[in-house]
């Protein structure tokens, strides 16, 4: 009797066991499955350029220049899937900036230059991205040049106005 009431509950207990509601999963969407294949972080080693304590407050009030500053920062820790709204949006930005009232002492053709270039290393690097044969490292290197561009405009910044 022992044996068979022992049974009994060995098998109310595996018929329990086995009766648990399944969880529900939620599906997998597209976007998802895409991101975890191709998100891949990336994260560039950059020294920024500090602005000269002459030029700093003229930087300061041009906020069209701040904003790129911001946006391009924002580069050195992003990921592939971020990166194209990323440049996109900097890519906006360097239209204002470029459209902007720039400080008189930087109205030179040498400055503007420093600019078109940032400018087109932003769209250097949307093209690269455009290409399915692109390499990380590839996109770590147009990144780089990205911040370098920039920092060459502080460069000239401090040139002008001294520091």
């Amino acid at each position: 009797m022992k044996t068979l009431l022992l049974n009994l509950a060995l098998l109310i207990l595996l018929v329990a066991v086995s009766c648990k509601k399944k969880q529900e999963t939620k599906p997998v969407t597209h976007e998802e499955i895409t991101e975890s294949i191709v998100k891949q972080d990336i994260s560039i080693e950059y020294t920024p350029i500090y602005l000269s304590p002459k030029a700093r407050p003229i930087v300061v009030a041009w906020k069209e220049y701040i904003d790129v500053q911001n946006k391009v920062y924002e580069l050195k820790n992003t990921d592939t899937v971020k990166l194209e709204k990323q440049l996109n949006d900097l890519d906006d930005l360097m239209m204002k900036l470029l459209n902007s009232e720039t400080p008189a002492k930087l109205q030179s053709h040498l400055f503007e230059r420093k600019l078109d270039l940032l400018g087109e290393s932003v769209t250097d690097l949307k093209v690269l991205l455009g290409k399915e044969s692109t390499q990380l490292e590839d996109i770590k290197k147009g990144v780089y040049k990205i911040l370098q561009g920039y920092g060459v405009s502080k460069n000239q910044i401090n040139a002008i106005y001294g520091g």
